[in-house]
């Protein structure tokens, strides 16, 4: 059973990685209505004003646009001014009309997506109406002004770095199995059993199931820095631990205790590794189901597995990994 769970496991990661990739290709080469309409600019508005309602393209045309309409009592000049201010604080590369260019309109782009804001001619003293367009542009239209990774390339980067995870350690286990001896304990129950549905969380990001939050372009590079360093840190971890590696909590007749490497600052640098990487995808992707599975549900696996895998260490090395704990910090160092 174990296994099966496991090869379902694998190749539904599997599956999640070339949807990423495919979907990180094809946005590469075009953004589609459905990625244009989940960038936070289709629903940046000035405070108060109303939104009346959202024209699409068809699919299928030769030009691809998604259309907001909102209303407001704000004086069209302050509400172009608003994008302006808005629209380059986000990285936007922005235009605004100099006359003798008309005054009711502004334009930017960044990356892959422009962007166009103007005033509709119904206006009147009372009530400002104007339209937020959001359409594909040509990378080269924009000149330097590349804009954040989209979407899909950050999903893509999140599984993609699990993924190559997931291949060292699969080789480093089947390598370790060949050259250690006989199984002597294992931790059964909900710690080792849960690890078999490791592919939940990836399987949120690549699809972007439930909301998204809105993140500033600091915390985007932050968390793809974590995402990616964390998963660094998971492989050499792997890496050192050698042929005591495996995915099950387990030891076996002539396990060691490995404190050189990661080992010196925690005692678990692989979970140490897994949560940067899973904290730093939710501050990349702003997905709030991420967010609540990795907090809620996680996190506080990977604690009941190293827990587990403290008692087992404590059994088979007793003193030895009793002044090992003493010196050394379990998930974060000197904690």
């Amino acid at each position: 059973m174990r296994v099966a769970i496991g090869a379902l496991g694998l190749g539904l990661l599997l599956l999640v990685f070339l949807f990423s990739l495919g979907a990180a290709s094809l946005r590469a080469v075009h953004p589609t209505l459905d990625s244009l309409a989940r960038l936070p600019e289709a629903s940046l508005a000035p405070p108060g004003a109303v939104f009346v309602r959202e024209e699409r393209s068809a699919p299928t045309g030769g030009y691809l646009y998604l259309l907001v309409h909102y209303e407001t009592a704000i004086p069209p000049f302050l509400v172009l001014s608003y994008y302006d201010y808005r629209l380059t604080q986000r990285g936007w590369s922005v235009g605004f009309p100099i006359p003798p260019a008309p005054a009711d309109r502004i334009s930017g782009c960044r990356g892959d997506s422009g962007v166009d804001v103007f005033i509709d001619p119904a206006t009147t003293t009372d009530l400002t109406k104007f339209y937020v367009e959001l359409a594909p542009v040509l990378m080269s239209d924009c000149g330097d002004v590349r804009g954040p990774p989209s979407p899909e390339l950050i999903a893509f980067i999140v599984v993609g770095s699990f993924a190559l995870f997931m291949v060292v350690a699969q080789i480093a286990r089947l390598r370790g199995r060949a050259r250690r001896g006989p199984t002597e304990r294992r931790e059964e129950g909900v710690a080792d059993w849960a690890a078999m549905f490791f592919w939940v969380p990836y399987l949120v990001v690549a699809l972007r199931l439930g909301p998204e939050l809105d993140v500033p372009l600091w915390s985007l590079w932050l968390g793809l820095f974590l995402t990616v360093a964390g998963i660094a840190l998971a492989i050499r971890a792997v890496l050192v631990l050698g042929r005591h590696y495996d995915l099950e909590l387990e030891v076996h007749q002539d396990h060691e205790l490995v404190r050189r490497g990661p080992y010196r600052l925690v005692r678990h640098p692989v979970y140490t590794g897994l949560a940067m990487h899973l904290l730093g995808a939710c501050v990349a992707t702003g997905n709030v189901l991420l967010i609540a599975g990795t907090l809620l549900v996680v996190l506080p696996i990977f604690y009941l597995r190293v827990r587990a895998e403290e008692r087992l260490l404590r059994e088979r090395f007793g003193p030895a990994y009793d002044a090992y704990a003493r010196e050394v910090g379990m998930l974060v160092p000197l904690l």
